[in-house]
C-alpha cells in the first residue's frame, strides 16, 4: 500500500472506530444492516443510492417487502427508543 493511500485508510478507519465510540467526526459513516442487498436486487447501483434517492428508497421498500421478517429484530431496537414514520405504500 502506498503512503496516500495508508493514510487515506487510517483516516477512514478512524473515522469509522470514532463513530462506534460516539465520538464527534468530520463525517459519519453509514451503512443500512441489509448493505447493498436491496439496491443489487432492484438493479440500482451504489451510484443510484448517492444521486437517485427515490430508486435507492423504492429498492429498500421493495426488499422490505419481501424479506419483512429479516429486519423485524433491528426495526424493534430502534424503533422502541424513537419512533420513526415509515413510507406507507398504496
Amino acid at each position: 500500500m502506498n503512503k496516500e493511500t495508508e493514510k487515506l485508510y487510517k483516516e477512514r478507519e478512524k473515522r469509522y472506530n470514532d463513530a462506534i465510540a460516539l465520538k464527534e467526526t468530520d463525517r459519519v459513516p453509514v451503512m443500512s444492516p441489509e448493505g447493498v442487498l436491496p439496491l443489487v436486487l432492484n438493479g440500482a447501483t451504489n451510484k443510484d443510492a448517492f444521486y437517485n434517492h427515490q430508486k435507492a428508497i423504492q429498492a429498500s421498500v421493495n426488499f422490505l417487502k419481501l424479506t419483512p421478517s429479516l429486519m423485524q429484530p433491528f426495526l424493534r431496537r430502534f424503533t422502541a427508543a424513537s419512533p420513526m414514520n415509515w413510507p406507507r405504500q398504496s
